[in-house]
């Protein structure tokens, strides 16, 4: 018998399994996938396939094709910028002062991530007490990451505060208006990459601040504004003259340190009886506390005796050379910093300016003219003319009553200087003078023509003397008709 030989099995067919077999009488039976069987390095690669026992008279089934696995795609990473801001201090809190070398410091800061668009960062401060330069910065995507420098500096408040130190705090705000065609627009490269600063709401950073108080309350006194302002003249010596008066006075400036809630007087003291302070008291408030106020110390002679010498001369020992006068001052106000506060004490040194010269005197007697209608007195210097001018009455000069001098002088009679240092009395009708006769000169009358003289002429009386060539009189005999 002619055993026929095995038919070769097809390949397997890409027909879906669900679709149906060519068998009229059942569906075929998919056969499970079977692993390759191995095979010797090198040689050709083939599709798997099953063998099947030959059957007579039956068709084969068609095997389906093993289901491949399906792979999932891979995620994709992708960039999500953050938005955020960095501030870097020295301390925390920065501390700052009012005024001085350490009023300003600062703090630098920074952007977390590249912006898609330019991006403000602006500064507030909470109770105003600082000011803040530059007042907001800047970032473009060129220089998010570089740190920019921020300056803080107290605010300068001339009130001496109850505390101290202060709080102060500041606060950022950031704006940006996150514009992507903006940013296309501009050629900028990773537009995509950018954070968006303007609609994120994000936590920001906030400074904290210490303000120290600098102001203290004292009450100064400045000497150095005064000798400034008048030339280099010392503030601190007052003068008075030879006859014993004030001349010149020490200034000085009362000044507070700082500005008061209420008004501040200050009572200038320690000068005993012979000086005094021009004003007394001094009122400082808001409006002239830093500049101060203006005292004079004017001086004496220490003794109330006018002139000093009984002599009327510039020496004698009343006539104290110099002495040193101490001078203080209290404050009184409703601001407990500046009630009862005390100021420094200071020396000021009064002392006496001498006149150049001795006041003029009589010399010699008064002469009369060779006519004897006249008087010439004649004094040792040249004289201030005791301010008078032209003709006057004598009684401006000559110590006598009104009755006396009329008797003497006569009815009419008149004075004039005819130099600085002759006086001229021109008789009048009936005068009764005759040689030897005294008359006296009144004092504190008459100075020396020096303007800075003080001392008058004093105890100064002149003798009547007769004429150097008197013309004698002749009589005429005559008729009338």
């Amino acid at each position: 018998t002619n055993v026929p030989s095995p038919l070769p099995s097809p390949a397997p067919s890409l027909v879906p399994t669900s679709q149906p077999t060519s068998s009229p009488t059942r569906p075929p039976t998919a056969l499970p996938s079977l692993p390759p069987s191995p095979r010797p390095t090198g040689a050709p690669s083939h599709a798997p396939t099953a063998s099947f026992a030959p059957t007579t008279g039956t068709k084969r089934p068609t095997l389906a094709p093993s289901p491949l696995p399906t792979l999932a795609p891979s995620p994709v990473p992708t960039f999500d910028p953050v938005p955020g801001v960095t501030v870097e201090a020295k301390s925390d809190p920065l501390v700052v002062y009012e005024a001085g070398p350490n009023s300003t410091n600062f703090f630098k800061i920074r952007l977390d991530s590249m912006p898609l668009s330019n991006v403000t960062v602006s500064f507030y401060s909470a109770r105003s007490l600082v000011t803040i330069d530059p007042k907001r910065v800047v970032f473009t995507w060129r220089d998010w990451r570089a740190l920019k420098r921020v300056r803080v500096a107290g605010v300068y408040d001339p009130i001496d505060q109850p505390v101290d130190h202060s709080w102060d705090q500041l606060r950022l705000e950031v704006s940006s208006p996150d514009s992507m065609p903006d940013c296309l627009a501009s050629g900028r490269p990773n537009c995509g990459l950018g954070a968006l600063y303007g609609a994120a709401d994000f936590p920001l950073p906030r400074v904290n601040l210490t303000v120290v108080d600098t102001d203290k309350s004292a009450v100064l006194i400045d000497l150095l504004a005064v000798a400034a302002a008048e030339a280099g003249r010392s503030p601190l010596n007052a003068t008075y003259d030879n006859f014993g008066d004030p001349l010149t006075a020490a200034r000085y400036l009362v000044k507070l340190a700082s500005e008061p809630t209420a008004p501040v007087v200050v009572t200038v003291g320690g000068l005993g009886a012979f000086a005094a302070a021009h004003p007394g008291n001094v009122t400082l408030d808001a409006s002239n506390w830093a500049d101060g106020v203006p005292v004079e110390i004017l001086a004496s002679a220490p003794t109330a005796r006018r002139p000093v010498c009984r002599s009327g001369g510039r020496f004698c020992p009343a006539m104290v050379a110099a002495r040193l006068l101490n001078v203080t001052h209290s404050a009184a106000s409703s601001d407990v910093n500046y009630a009862g506060l005390a100021a420094q004490t200071f020396q000021v040194r009064a002392s006496v300016v001498y006149d150049a010269a001795e006041p003029p005197a009589v010399a010699g007697a008064a002469q009369f003219a060779d006519t004897l209608n006249s008087l010439a007195v004649t004094l040792d210097s040249a004289t201030d003319l005791g301010g008078l001018r032209g003709v006057f009455p004598c009684q401006r000069l000559i110590a006598l009553s009104t009755a006396e001098l009329a008797s003497l002088l006569g009815l009419g009679a008149a004075c004039r200087w005819a130099s600085a240092w002759k006086l001229k009395v021109v008789l009048g009708s009936g005068a009764t003078v005759l040689p030897g006769d005294a008359l006296p000169l009144y004092d504190l009358t008459l100075k020396a023509a020096d303007p800075g003289a003080s001392l008058f002429a004093t105890n100064q009386s002149f003798t009547v003397a007769p004429p150097a060539r008197p013309v004698s009189p002749s009589a005429a005999l005559g008729t009338t008709c």
